[in-house]
């Protein structure tokens, strides 16, 4: 892309979020984050990278994003940019640590990086000082659902602890459902296993209750309105019905065949309307064969 359309797609895109509602704000910025990703997969890296730009003019307190950007930035050829991303991204919460990539773990154990690695802590410090930390605390405290228990015999084992979703659910009440503004990266936490407990107790009251709580954070603008969509595909599972989004592809791509879907073009339609791409790029960005998929008559 020339350094003009760049330059003008940056400056409708931040005439057009002023528009908007933060729900829809949102929605225009997980479009727009898709099409970077694909653009990026399709080696179009320059492309993707003024895609990424426009995507945080609109949104910029998704930390984690940063990363896929930064990633995109090395693959371009900017390590300057990469640096300037992994910087933006750690004062909006990114935490590196843990996001495995060659290409990036390269970078990061050369001196390129030594511009990041400056900062890091200092951006740290500056994402901790406007972060609910108190939150982010009993977030960790709330704990996972798969645990190592010890035998008697001291032998360790992987076991469940299943208090853990009245501990989340009594943490949302007190404090709201946990946004990526307030945790950072952490409010990814509460979704894995509020889809556990979906998938063992699909009626639960205090589920649906945090549910309405994950909604109302989507219409103030505070989640991305996609947070919710792997919980409506795991209700049509369970019921039954064919895959409004497709979202939990997302978090098992194994074995597709077993999937049910609707129809594509309203597959495609459901998504857009929650800020995901078509499904035909996520296939090509995951390497799924979408002819093993079963989709619903239209």
């Amino acid at each position: 892309m020339k350094p003009l359309s760049a330059f003008l797609l940056l400056l409708f895109t931040c005439i057009f979020c002023n528009a908007q509602s933060p729900k829809d704000k949102f929605i225009t910025y997980g479009l727009q984050k898709d099409r970077a990703a694909t653009a990026s997969a399709h080696g179009e890296f320059v492309q993707a990278m003024a895609i990424y730009d426009s995507a945080f003019a609109l949104i910029r307190f998704m930390g984690n994003d940063y990363f896929d950007a930064a990633l995109n930035a090395l693959k371009a050829g900017s390590d300057q940019r990469a640096n300037d991303l992994l910087i933006k991204g750690t004062e909006n919460g990114l935490v590196v640590k843990g996001m495995y990539d060659s290409t990036m773990q390269a970078f990061l154990m050369s001196e390129r990086s030594m511009p990041y690695l400056n900062m890091r802590d200092y951006m740290n410090a500056r994402w901790l000082a406007h972060a609910d930390t108190v939150l982010i605390r009993k977030l960790k405290a709330v704990g996972g659902y798969y645990i190592v228990k010890e035998e008697s015999d001291g032998t360790k084992v992987l076991g469940t602890d299943s208090s853990v979703f009245d501990r989340l659910f009594d943490l949302v009440k007190e404090n709201g459902y946990p946004t990526p503004l307030r945790v950072g990266m952490a409010f990814y936490h509460p979704q894995r296993l509020l889809l556990k407990q979906l998938e063992n107790d699909p009626d639960s009251p205090e589920l649906k209750q945090v549910l309405d709580y994950i909604r109302t954070a989507i219409n103030r603008g505070g989640l991305p309105p996609d947070h919710l969509a792997p919980f409506q595909d795991m209700i049509d599972v369970t019921e039954g019905k064919p895959m409004t989004y497709g979202a939990l592809l997302t978090f098992n791509r194994k074995e597709i065949s077993n999937w049910y879907l609707v129809d594509r073009a309203t597959l495609n339609a459901n998504r857009a309307s929650v800020g995901l791409g078509p499904i035909e790029d996520f296939a090509f960005r995951t390497g799924l064969d979408l002819s093993k998929a079963r989709f619903a008559e239209r």
